[in-house]
Formats: C-alpha cells, sequence, structure tokens
C-alpha cells in the first residue's frame, strides 16, 4: 500500500511512478541506513584525523601550544608536590560527552534489535 500512496502524487504520473518506486524502495533497509551512517563517520573521522595539520602550525604561530604546554606542566608540579587542594580536576564536558556517547550506544543497540 505505501507504493500505491507514492505512485499517485509522482510527478511523471502514474505508470512513471510504478517503474521508478519498483527500482527505487520507498524505505531504505536497516542494512542501507547502517552502510551509510558508518560511511558518515568514517568519512568525518579521516577528516577530524586530518585537521590537526591545518590547526597546528596556526596554534603555534599564535602560541597557544606552548600556553597549553606550560599549563599543564605548572597543574602536574603543583599536584605532584602536594599544593594543589585538587587531587583530581574532571570537567563537566568531558564527562557529559563520554555520557552521550553510552546514550547513543544504546539507542543503536535497541532499534538493531
Amino acid at each position: 500500500m505505501i507504493i500505491y500512496s507514492a505512485v499517485l502524487p509522482f510527478a511523471l504520473g502514474n505508470s512513471m511512478g510504478a517503474v521508478y518506486y519498483s527500482l527505487l524502495p520507498t524505505a531504505a533497509s536497516k542494512m542501507a541506513v547502517m552502510f551509510s551512517t558508518g560511511g558518515v563517520a568514517i568519512v568525518l573521522g579521516m577528516i577530524a584525523s586530518y585537521t590537526g595539520m591545518f590547526t597546528d602550525p596556526l596554534q603555534k604561530s599564535l602560541g597557544w601550544h606552548d600556553k597549553k604546554l606550560h599549563k599543564l606542566i605548572d597543574g602536574l608540579e603543583q599536584n605532584l608536590t602536594g599544593q594543589s587542594e585538587q587531587t583530581h580536576n574532571y570537567k563537566d564536558g568531558y564527562v557529559a560527552r563520554v555520557l552521550d556517547l553510552a546514550d547513543i550506544l544504546l539507542t543503536v543497540s535497541s532499534k538493531l534489535k
């Protein structure tokens, strides 16, 4: 019934709509969704892995690398010498991203069943 309701408003007529929707289904299969989502994730991962080639020289020229390195070394020194009151300082953003990732994995696993 889905194909019939898709064929009626087809712009090139009912017969062309029937041919079109017989070749291309109106709904994507689970495998098509999984492969397209995985392909997008792989492509975006590759892009993200190479962005450092462009941003690192910019950060070095602006002095951001040195600033981050000195901040890290100073924080480690304070923790190791006992001058710091905090032993571990977890950022809320990191915890939120880990929980988001767990939520996404649970959602995907429930949809695949």
